[in-house]
């Protein structure tokens, strides 16, 4: 942290993350529950069933006091990722062979780099006995990331490949500690099953106000609008290039009630949306369609009852509204 002047300041951070674990994916259903007899048994490879994710991280954050009520905020965010998830699984069962599971895999590879730049600036001043907190800004995010998938190729026994495998149970390996699948006969991941390169950029503007109406009773106001522009580019033979834009305007609204200075109790609505690309941008999901929409409801209590001691309380509702 740097004080540039009396009324500047500048934050910057690093971040490295190197992330390693296993993973399991569980056991298969039967007429949608879980088969009791797998529960001890790991449908994976320990070499193989793995997740890698290294990330490098550069923050920094610029505050300056205008005024005694005016503050502006600036933030900038550079982060470089790069994850791995390669993993078997038991893609299918059939209580009538209740010995085999059919098993599949993939090796999921995305190298990620986003860039994302803010500011703010907050007011506070008073209409007659009313004390306001504003808050106006605006945001740029711009991403770019590049994703893979490969199918393994199995032996089939006879000398050629096959997508799946039929496994039979008996023939795990049960003689170390952990992961229970030897003879699996998997070759490499060479068969390419998507291969895109995805431009993201979204540009947010936001608004909240925190109304002060008395010393019990406070109210927050607010709405963002977010422009949400996606390119993909696939690069397989024969793939086809795609774009979407979505723009949303979104709400919230809350209140807080003291009725002692001890116990706060609160309410809150708020709208978001979520493109049909998903979290992972690597499609366009089902091009065209809207964007799903959710609601979120949410009250809760917090109580300062002892010194040190505290108990709070919430409940929420999220609905999801499907295009």
């Amino acid at each position: 942290k740097f004080q540039l002047t009396e009324k500047t300041t500048l934050d910057v951070s690093y971040e490295y993350i190197d992330y390693d674990r296993s993973i399991d994916r569980g056991i298969p259903t039967a007429n949608g529950k879980p088969v009791d007899a797998l529960n001890d048994i790991v449908f994976g490879d320990p070499d193989l069933n793995k997740s890698e994710f290294e990330t490098h991280s550069i923050r920094a954050m610029l505050q300056h006091e205008f005024s005694d009520t005016l503050k502006g905020i600036f933030t900038a965010s550079y982060t470089n990722s790069d994850k791995l998830y390669q993993n078997f699984y038991a893609a299918d069962y059939d209580e009538a062979t209740p010995d085999q599971v059919t098993l599949d895999g993939y090796l999921d590879t995305t190298e990620r780099q986003n860039l994302v730049v803010s500011g703010n600036l907050v007011s506070e001043f008073a209409t007659g006995n009313i004390e306001h907190t504003l808050l106006f800004g605006a945001e740029f995010s711009d991403s770019s990331s590049e994703n893979d998938r490969y199918n393994p190729e199995f032996d089939d026994g006879a000398g050629g490949t096959t997508d799946k495998r039929e496994f039979d149970i008996n023939d795990r390996n049960v003689s170390g500690v952990g992961f229970n699948a030897g003879g699996l006969y998997a070759g490499a991941f060479t068969d390419l099953n998507d291969d895109t390169e995805t431009d993201l950029t979204v540009y947010s503007l936001y608004i909240q106000d925190e109304i002060k109406l008395s010393e019990e009773l406070i109210l927050v106001l607010g709405g963002r609008f977010d422009s949400f522009d996606i390119n993909v580019t696939d690069n397989k033979p024969g793939g086809t290039d795609g774009s979407q834009t979505d723009e949303e305007i979104t709400p919230r609204a809350g209140i807080i009630y003291k009725p002692q200075e001890n116990i706060s109790i609160y309410a809150s609505y708020s709208e978001t949306f979520l493109p049909q690309s998903g979290e992972q941008f690597a499609d366009l999901g089902d091009e065209g369609l809207d964007p799903d929409e959710y609601t979120n409801l949410e009250a809760g209590v917090k109580w300062d009852f002892a010194q040190g001691y505290s108990l709070t309380a919430a409940i929420f509702e999220i609905e999801q509204d499907i295009v």
